[in-house]
């Protein structure tokens, strides 16, 4: 799911609070810097994408992703069972970018 105004962190419902927080902080960092009524796809800044399914991701990865080299992954929390969330930034160009977040097995094979 892609994510760039507040009214969509509904969509998050059941996930930790550690991750809408991060997405939240990302999606302000993206909407003070490049405005909250900006077309996501045409205009500057870019988005986070929360990546639920291996299909979402290959879909991702033969997007806007193919051909680049993730700038960092961070781990954002550990759930009491067992998920491991991440955040990894890919920078597309001089100003636009896509947080993707991701658990498991998916943020694995983001990775590769």
């Amino acid at each position: 799911m892609k994510i760039w105004k507040e009214e969509q962190l509904g969509l998050l419902e059941g996930y930790p609070k550690e991750v809408v927080d991060s997405v939240n902080e990302t999606m302000n960092i993206l909407n003070d810097n490049y405005g909250t009524d900006r077309d996501v796809d045409k205009d500057l800044g870019g988005y986070i994408q929360v990546i639920e399914s291996l299909e979402e991701l290959k879909s991702l990865k033969n997007g806007i992703l193919q051909g680049l080299v993730e700038e960092y992954s961070d781990e954002i929390c550990t759930t009491e069972n067992g998920d491991v969330y991440n955040s990894t930034l890919y920078i597309t160009s001089s100003d636009y970018n896509v947080m993707v977040i991701t658990k498991n097995k998916i943020t694995d094979e983001l990775l590769k």
